[in-house]
């Protein structure tokens, strides 16, 4: 019988822990929560046994069109949320967005996808950033080219980014998902 306890010393080489973060994103509540998960990877972004992941998944596949009465049923979850998370939404997200527009999870979950390819180290603040542009600055993400001010801001050539985003690998990637 052997009774030496297992060396769980700090030199002994650990696989490192994965937070996977199953989100969409044009979820309001993925976008309050999404700012916990950003607060988690800057706190332990020197911590290598701990890495996170964002696994973008299809809430509006097939896309849907809202209308006014679908924003007005998503109010009290928006104050919900915005009470419980700290996130705000802007009122030209609920009345524009929300309120008559296109809602389409596979055109965002491509660009998460491919941003996670292009920018691994940097998929949470990416990813923050997106929430940002649609649920503040109230640009609809389900269009690829209200996604280029994020895309640009993290120095990504567009043109390799498009060229990754259109490829059948990513598609496959983001159905699968």
């Amino acid at each position: 019988m052997n009774t030496t306890a297992p060396d769980n010393s700090p030199s002994q080489s650990h696989t490192p822990l994965t937070l996977l973060y199953v989100m969409d994103p044009h979820c309001g509540w993925c976008y309050g929560f999404g700012k916990v998960i950003g607060q988690l990877a800057h706190h332990y972004q020197n911590h290598h046994n701990l890495r996170f992941e964002v696994l973008p998944g299809g809430l509006f596949v097939p896309a849907i069109k809202s209308t006014p009465s679908f924003a007005d049923d998503k109010r009290p979850a928006i104050k919900r949320i915005e009470e419980l998370s700290g996130a705000i939404f802007s009122e030209a997200y609920i009345s524009g967005i929300l309120g008559g527009s296109i809602l389409d999870s596979e055109v965002p979950c491509r660009v998460l996808n491919t941003a996670k390819q292009l920018i691994p180290d940097q998929i949470i603040p990416f990813m923050e950033d997106l929430f940002d542009a649609q649920f503040v600055d109230a640009k609809n993400i389900s269009l690829f080219e209200n996604c280029l001010s994020t895309i640009e801001k993290y120095g990504i050539d567009v043109d390799r980014f498009q060229q990754v985003f259109d490829s059948p690998e990513l598609k496959s990637i983001t159905q699968t998902n």
